[in-house]
């Protein structure tokens, strides 16, 4: 993003200079006032065709960027006009939009997978880990499965960053963004959630520079932070140091740049804190 110093004589608001949006028909403001706008560059080849994702079709495919060997199967951004690639570790690195799942997702992985009671650490061992190998996240598995029921790509440029504590069951976050996407039938969200997006076997410590800037930069690009808090009588966030820094960031990020932090329980847990308190 590149903010000007200009402003609009109407609302006095901040002018951007934006990119394109990459794989969208248009583009969607963050909501609620923010000045923040969700557009992605479009990555391309040195010849100025667009990069697709895909899977690599053979050991044989080499990154233009690091000029490293790409295992067959992992995911590459690739133009097949030129035969050029790129490996995901320099996509990323180079900007490459941050992606997200929708409600179709959600409900597909629900519907397919017993979640139970178990927390998201219990569902990232027994099934992201076992479903994904060490070179792919569950998400770019998801990536080559084909489109939801109603013809709608289950991944999508990332629009809201969920919080959640991973001592949580699984089903309580995602009854939160399901209700979350239904409040809002304007729009269809795009959920970038950690469990799915991150590459579970290669999850390592970043610096605390990474923190205060491309973390932050990633929460402000996508404009809304989404915090799962649950149980409502004993939430585990607010017990969480990594999840109290995410609500610092979107809380410093709403006043520098318009994010908007949402924080919402599961319905049931809604209902019930309504009635224990009217009771």
């Amino acid at each position: 993003f590149f903010f000007s110093r200009q402003r609009c004589f109407l609302s006095s608001r901040p002018l951007l200079t934006v990119f394109c949006v990459q794989g969208a028909d248009a583009a969607r403001d963050a909501g609620d006032g923010s000045n923040v706008l969700i557009f992605q560059r479009q990555a391309r080849c040195p010849n100025s065709h667009p990069l697709q994702r895909e899977a690599a079709r053979s050991a044989a495919v080499e990154c233009g960027k690091c000029e490293q060997r790409v295992r067959k199967g992992a995911v590459t951004h690739s133009c097949s006009v030129c035969e050029y690639h790129v490996c995901a570790a320099c996509f990323e690195a180079e900007g490459g939009p941050l992606l997200g799942v929708n409600a179709l997702f959600l409900r597909w992985f629900q519907s397919t997978h017993n979640l139970g009671d178990r927390t998201t650490s219990q569902v990232c061992e027994d099934i992201i880990l076992r479903e994904t190998d060490s070179g792919r996240s569950f998400l770019d598995v998801q990536l080559q499965q084909q489109d939801g029921d109603e013809g709608s790509p289950f991944v999508g440029p990332a629009t809201v960053f969920v919080s959640h504590a991973w001592a949580c069951r699984t089903a309580d976050v995602i009854a939160v963004l399901l209700d979350f996407d239904a409040r809002d039938e304007d729009v269809e969200h795009f959920f970038w959630v950690d469990l799915f997006n991150n590459n579970q076997h290669t999850a390592s410590a970043k610096p605390f520079e990474w923190f205060c800037t491309v973390f932050q930069e990633s929460i402000a690009a996508l404009g809304t932070v989404l915090q799962v808090m649950t149980p409502w009588d004993d939430p585990v966030p607010v017990k969480r140091a990594w999840c109290l820094w995410e609500t610092f960031c979107a809380v410093k990020l709403r006043e520098e740049r318009g994010v908007r932090l949402v924080v919402r329980l599961p319905p049931r847990q809604e209902l019930l804190s309504m009635v224990v308190f009217l009771a």
